[in-house]
């Protein structure tokens, strides 16, 4: 199936665009990830430049993508929830400084301390450990026994937290979510594509999302991050040329006042004045609902979205006014965080992404504590000294899973790129010697304990 489907993709573009680089970057993501359809939008000044859709909006029925495709967008969805909590701090119905317990006094009252701006900002402590289907059904019921968010100590992504800020904006608005972001943005800019992604209702364009077995090697249909999980924290659809009116009102200031849009630009910080951490190296931290990355001539403000159907990325060259727009329907697209400024370097004179060039390492024994340990883990007899309780806790939980992962973990030829204070926590950065670059990131606590560690690809550059 998947050499079926990257031959259509192929036959799609016509002979005079074979040399286009965005085609031959589309075609060989597609390829690599087992992406059954995509659409790529690059706008300049909020034309479009390029816009064309690939490969197939639905396996089963054989339908094309089209340019006009309906995408799910996930996480680009947050970019909607902050920019109505600006529009209703605005009206003064809100402050963004108000503890989220003014709005929704059901939450734990040990989460006094939490205001509407650090769960913006990613920085409130709050956890996704429940976020499903479960959590939708009963958002309240596990909440109580979650540990006690402490705001402003490190930069935590939190889709739980973006789901209970669409909760704020109804009490503050009194209108439902959805119809709040009809009424206030999506009617009055003409974003007449864009939707709550409702299972039930057929909605005309829709692509259907996949996700890859490995095992059988081919395409399976995924759930749907549905609006009533996805809510304020992902569940909306969209088309390219949409997303591009949103960006083009936020760049050009028909949607906020020039003081909230700057709010949204402003990067979160943390107790002690350190930025929160985004990305690293090229990375300024995370404003309201926006990454914010770059250099000072070539601005970046952006949003990902994934989930196991579908795979998105919003980005914005803000003094290049230039947007581009990935959206596709295959789950689990790592390099989606990336993919804007790979496209955008065609396009954009002086524009390089980061190098994550190896330096010498300043903590050497950091390194040599996570081989230790991942060689314990592989062996099922984690050596927990060297981890935070937590972790521990996480890996003896599921042995077997922790012992593969760690099998696969190859840390032979990592070298040192960067460290990163992040209040009583400190993130080590290294490069990983791989067919395709991955970045290795280590989280120090206070005590010296790794409390966290995780992989991410880096963008690919030819």
């Amino acid at each position: 199936m998947h050499r079926v489907l990257a031959a259509f993709a192929l036959l799609t573009v016509p002979l005079t665009a074979l040399a286009d680089r965005v085609d031959d970057w589309a075609r060989d993501q597609m390829a690599k990830n087992h992406i059954p359809g995509m659409v790529v939008g690059i706008y300049k000044g909020g034309k479009v430049k390029k816009l064309r859709g690939y490969g197939m909006a639905d396996l089963e029925e054989n339908v094309p993508v089209r340019t006009n495709s309906l995408f799910e967008i996930c996480s680009i969805t947050k970019q909607f929830t902050a920019t109505s909590l600006l529009l209703l701090a605005q009206d003064g119905k809100l402050n963004l400084e108000d503890p989220i317990l003014k709005y929704l006094p059901e939450l734990p009252k040990t989460w006094t301390d939490i205001s509407i701006r650090e769960v913006m900002q990613h920085v409130s402590g709050m956890r996704d450990s429940s976020f499903n289907n479960e959590f939708v059904a009963d958002p309240y019921k596990h909440l109580a026994s979650m540990p006690i968010p402490k705001p402003k100590e490190a930069w935590s992504y939190s889709n739980m937290g973006y789901w209970f800020l669409g909760r704020v904006i109804e009490k503050a608005s009194g209108l439902s979510y959805f119809d709040f972001l009809q009424k206030r943005i999506f009617n009055p800019l003409g974003m007449k594509d864009t939707h709550p992604n409702t299972p039930g209702p057929l909605i005309e364009r829709r692509a259907r999302g996949y996700g890859w077995d490995p095992k059988a090697k081919q395409n399976v249909n995924e759930p749907i991050l549905t609006d009533d999980l996805g809510y304020s924290a992902g569940g909306i659809i969209s088309t390219a040329n949409d997303l591009n009116i949103w960006s083009e009102a936020l760049k050009h200031g028909s949607i906020l006042s020039a003081a909230s849009r700057s709010q949204m630009l402003s990067p979160a910080r943390l107790d002690g004045g350190d930025a929160a951490y985004a990305e690293g190296m090229s990375s300024i931290g995370y404003g309201l609902g926006v990454f914010l990355s770059g250099t000072a001539a070539h601005r970046v403000e952006k949003h990902s979205g994934g989930w196991a159907d579908a795979s998105a990325q919003l980005t914005r060259f803000l003094d290049d006014d230039l947007t581009v727009v990935v959206l596709c329907n295959e789950g689990g697209w790592q390099e989606r965080a990336w993919v804007g400024e790979e496209i955008g370097r065609f396009f954009i004179k002086g524009f390089h992404l980061p190098s994550w060039n190896p330096v010498s390492d300043p903590d050497p024994a950091v390194l040599q504590h996570l081989r230790e340990f991942n060689d314990s883990v592989i062996k099922k007899q984690a050596n927990v000294s060297l981890v935070t309780d937590a972790l521990a806790k996480e890996i003896n939980t599921s042995p077997d899973l922790a012992s593969t992962q760690a099998k696969a973990l190859n840390l032979s030829g990592a070298q040192f790129v960067q460290k990163i204070p992040q209040a009583k926590v400190n993130l080590y950065l290294y490069r990983l010697t791989a067919q395709d670059p991955q970045l290795l990131r280590v989280d120090l606590d206070a005590n010296g304990k790794i409390s966290n560690y995780d992989i991410y690809p880096l963008p690919l550059v030819k």
